[in-house]
């Protein structure tokens, strides 16, 4: 494996500006000050299921441009007028629909997996500034050489994943000819249900772009599977995939793993030209597999629009070509409740 750098902070507690998102700003303070304590005696009598999320934010980028990597639109200058009001927008909704999956259970999700983040200055800004904050959670997150400049991460709440080790597995794309694309996010800890727990987190490369397109996705899915083989024969082989795979479930690149997609039976995470897919996935080894665990798709109100030409919902992404549309992205989450045996 391959090691590069890797963006680590550990979070502090900031005062919260109870007037940025009133909405937020209840469930926050109702987890914190009234579902906690029950959640607390309840994991004296039962222990609570892991619970992962996987979601593709679509573009969060921060309003200043990297030197050598090709995200000039996204600043205030830029072709989509990335304000610092539109960014701490973004990152407002996103922590409004993250804060919202524990208003049925009490639970916030213990691991997070995110794609298409920028840098360590959005993550930072997401787990330190916005209302995220008060949660807690740490992150880690890859440094690639995508041309762009976006990257994968995993956040998590220390009481319930303790981290061990994480390693940024790049791909090898100009061995090949090809140009760069997203590392895969490794992580190893130890988790309160499964004891060791082996985390991947992985953007695959587009389809877009005809053979060079296809052979670079080959590429990236043949070096994750070769990471969860070697994973398989492991002392403590449970191991979570989470991702935006840019396929289907029958896709020919899911042909060669042991590991089984677990997708709701209907629906969608991403809705192109009308049509709802599976493209953003959560695998899970054949140790986990056997446990009772439950998928579904995060779907609130304000993450949905009409689509007039369709009469259907959809997505509401933050943009539409050039159009800042004001939405919080063009995926849906996945959130896996996984129990133990």
């Amino acid at each position: 494996m391959v090691t590069s750098s890797f963006a680590f902070r550990t979070l502090a507690t900031l005062p919260m500006n109870t007037h940025s998102c009133p909405t937020l700003h209840r469930l926050l303070w109702l987890f914190m000050l009234g579902i906690c304590p029950y959640v607390c005696m309840a994991q004296k009598t039962a222990q609570p299921p892991l619970k992962v999320m996987e979601w593709n934010v679509e573009n969060l980028f921060d309003t200043r441009h990297d030197e050598g990597k090709q995200d000039e639109d996204f600043t205030p200058e830029g072709a989509y007028r990335w304000t610092r009001t539109r960014y701490w927008r973004k990152l407002t909704e996103l922590s409004k629909v993250i804060a919202a999956t524990a208003a049925t259970d009490g639970q916030m999700p213990d691991l997070i997996g995110l794609c298409e983040v920028e840098n360590d200055s959005v993550l930072r800004d997401f787990t330190r500034r916005s209302p995220l904050r008060h949660l807690r959670y740490r992150y880690l997150m890859t440094n690639s050489p995508d041309q762009r400049g976006i990257d994968v991460a995993l956040l998590w709440q220390p009481n319930r994943f303790n981290m061990l080790d994480y390693r940024c597995i790049g791909i090898p794309c100009q061995a090949e000819g090809l140009t760069p694309t997203r590392d895969i996010l490794y992580v190893r800890g130890i988790t309160n249900n499964f004891d060791t727990l082996h985390v991947l987190v992985t953007h695959m490369p587009s389809r877009l772009g005809g053979t060079m397109a296809d052979r670079k996705r080959q590429l990236a899915a043949t070096t994750l599977w070769n990471i969860t083989d070697s994973l398989l024969h492991t002392p403590s082989p449970h191991i979570v995939v989470m991702g935006d795979f840019n396929a289907t479930g029958t896709d020919p690149i899911f042909s060669h793993t042991p590991l089984h997609p677990a997708d709701p039976p209907t629906g969608g995470t991403y809705c192109y030209q009308g049509q709802w897919s599976y493209i953003d996935h959560i695998l899970l080894s054949p140790t986990l597999t056997t446990c009772r665990h439950t998928v579904q798709v995060v779907s609130q109100p304000w993450q949905l629009e009409l689509n007039e030409n369709m009469r259907m919902q959809q997505p509401r992404r933050t943009y539409r070509g050039p159009a800042y549309m004001g939405g919080v992205s063009d995926h849906l989450p996945l959130l896996l409740y996984l129990h133990p045996a």
